[in-house]
């Protein structure tokens, strides 16, 4: 169990955000390089109907993941994320795109373990700085400082299983319109043996805002509501490196993007 929630602290880079939480170490640290690619050629109206685009129009996002979490103490560890972003968007014969650094993540982290190391609960609080310029077409995020307060709690689930739930708080404060967003995850997970493992994870989320005008540019919707299911499988390589690879569907929303995710990151800790 203990190998097992190690393994997931380290799944901070994909769209769910669902992840186990477990102390680095004092002075130690774990990287998550990553990649994840969503598609979507379709949106959810107000009335919960998913409506496709046009032929032939879609929108496409690429994000190429670093984090980073280092120990500064037994139960305290400093969290940094530096996401590479690529959109792209085909509107009929108009293809436009943008590039670049987006919203860099600097936090921390202090885990309460039980005795027994079976269950484990985590609060974290996070804050963000974009790295970008306001783009009224393809945006890459808010352009809006923010913080975010999480907290989340694992456990054994069985001999070989473990569970997670999972709560957080995300206000983006630069601009009158917020969003503030609500995000709500519960992920199970099994180890099939020493080398292997496989969650399924479900995330609702809540953004609330004044503006509640849909765009098919996802990163640009501040007012919606959307559900989505991941499966992910890892199968380590090493002691200390494990890729996992995932994919996910939004199965339901309202004034929302829908489409198909997948993804890629190879856990690794040092030394």
């Amino acid at each position: 169990m203990r190998k097992g929630i190690i393994i997931l602290v380290l799944l901070t880079a994909f769209l769910q955000k669902a992840r186990a939480d477990w102390p680095v170490g004092k002075g130690r640290i774990s990287l998550l390089p990553g990649y994840t690619y969503f598609y979507s050629a379709s949106n959810y109206d107000r009335s919960w109907k998913r409506n496709p685009f046009p032929s032939n129009n879609y929108f496409a996002t690429h994000i190429v993941n670093m984090s980073l979490n280092h120990g500064l103490g037994r139960s305290l560890d400093l969290l940094i994320n530096v996401p590479y972003i690529i959109q792209r968007g085909v509107n009929q014969d108009s293809i436009r795109g943008n590039s670049g650094f987006g919203d860099v993540s600097i936090g921390l982290a202090k885990h309460f373990s039980s005795d027994d190391q079976h269950r484990h609960f985590t609060a974290k609080a996070i804050f963000m700085i974009p790295m970008y310029q306001k783009d009224s077409v393809v945006s890459l995020g808010y352009s809006s400082r923010a913080y975010g307060l999480e907290v989340n709690y694992s456990f054994a689930a069985g001999k070989a299983a473990f569970a997670i739930v999972q709560a957080a708080y995300t206000h983006f404060f630069d601009n009158p319109e917020g969003p503030r967003q609500y995000t709500y995850t519960g992920t199970y997970g099994r180890k099939f043996n020493m080398f292997s493992l496989a969650t399924i994870s479900f995330m609702h989320q809540e953004s609330v805002s004044s503006n509640t005008s849909f765009n098919p540019n996802l990163f640009a919707n501040t007012s919606f509501t959307n559900g989505r299911l991941t499966l992910s499988y890892g199968r380590r390589i090493t002691r200390t490196i494990m890729p996992m690879f995932q994919v996910s569907s939004v199965v339901y929303g309202r004034n929302a993007g829908g489409g198909i995710g997948l993804g890629l990151s190879l856990i690794t800790r040092l030394p």
